[in-house]
Formats: structure tokens, C-alpha cells, sequence
């Protein structure tokens, strides 16, 4: 026991001083200079992603098609009501990203989305 709880500290501490992790890649649209002649762009059947970045020029993929699937240990655990409930989730992100239902400047979306939640400050939350 004496050992067990200095290594959770150590592990809790560590992770509490981990960088967050955020959503870039480095590959990114091609610049005129990466042709297939020295090596990139090999793809030939199927529309490349991209090419590789520098760092500081962190692209962002918006990729249309979103493939997923789901594991045997997850459909043992979750069921059929847990695919379903994952088809929801998919099913609000579809109805939310029609960018034909939406303005060019998205004022739909606010800008500052901090406010008090009335409901949460009612249960003490």
C-alpha cells in the first residue's frame, strides 16, 4: 500500500501536467512546389489528403464523408441500444453541419457562449 500510493500520485500528477491535446494534423493542402515528379501526390485511384506541413501551418481536415464502424467489445457491452444511440449522436452532427440551412456569416452560432445556467445554479450544481 505504501508504494501503491506514491505511483498514483506520480501517475495523477503527471497527467495533470500534460500538455492538452488539440485537433490539428500536419498534412494539408498541396503547394504548387510538391508535384508527383519528386515524390508527392502518389494517389492516383483516389483523391490525396494532403501534403505534409511545416510546423505552424496546422491544417485542418473538413472532409464530407465520415466512416465508422463499430467493434464486437463495444456491441457486446452497449448493444444494440448503444449503436443506436451512436446513430443519434451522427444523425445531430449531420442535421447541425447542413451548411444549406445556414447564413454565410453562421450568426445561428453565438460568439460567446458563456452565460449562467439558471437550471444548474436552482440544484446547486
Amino acid at each position: 500500500m505504501r508504494r501503491f500510493i506514491p505511483i498514483v500520485a506520480a501517475g495523477l500528477l503527471s497527467l495533470g501536467l500534460a500538455p492538452r491535446g488539440l485537433a490539428f494534423s500536419l498534412i494539408g493542402p498541396f503547394p504548387a512546389w510538391q508535384t508527383q515528379e519528386i515524390g508527392y501526390q502518389i494517389n492516383i485511384n483516389e483523391p490525396d489528403l494532403g501534403g505534409p506541413m511545416n510546423l505552424g501551418e496546422e491544417y485542418r481536415h473538413n472532409i464530407p464523408l465520415l466512416t465508422y464502424g463499430f467493434a464486437p467489445s463495444f456491441v457486446n457491452y452497449f448493444g444494440q441500444r448503444g449503436i443506436e444511440e451512436v446513430e443519434k449522436a451522427i444523425a445531430i452532427i449531420n442535421d447541425a453541419l447542413d451548411l444549406d440551412k445556414h447564413s454565410p456569416d453562421l450568426h445561428e452560432f453565438p460568439l460567446d457562449t458563456r452565460r449562467i445556467n439558471y437550471r444548474a445554479s436552482a440544484l446547486g450544481l
